[in-house]
C-alpha cells in the first residue's frame, strides 16, 4: 500500500449517504490537479464500485467504518480504501 506520504485521509461510516461524502472529498482533493474529465469519471466509477463491494461483501449490512487515503503528486493519484469487514 502507498501510505507513506498521505496527502489526505478521512473515515466514513458504512452508510449509503457516505458515497456522496467520499465523492465530494475525493473531487475536492484532486481538483487542483490537471486531470481529464474522463479520468475523473473513471476515478468516481471505481470509487463507487469499491465502496459498494465493501458494503455488500465485507460488512454484509452491518455497521462499520471505511478509511480512505489519498496520495497525489504532479502526475498521479492513488486512492486506497481500507475496512475491517
Amino acid at each position: 500500500m502507498y501510505l507513506e506520504n498521505i496527502d489526505f485521509k478521512f473515515c466514513v461510516p458504512t452508510e449509503l449517504s457516505s458515497l456522496v461524502i467520499i465523492r465530494n472529498n475525493i473531487e475536492e482533493s484532486i481538483s487542483p490537479l490537471s486531470i481529464s474529465e474522463d479520468t475523473i469519471f473513471d476515478i468516481e466509477l471505481s470509487e463507487n464500485e469499491i465502496v459498494n463491494n465493501i458494503f455488500i461483501h465485507d460488512y454484509k449490512g452491518a455497521s462499520g467504518l471505511i478509511k480512505i487515503y489519498l496520495n497525489r503528486d504532479a502526475d498521479s493519484v492513488i486512492v486506497t480504501f481500507s475496512d475491517q469487514g
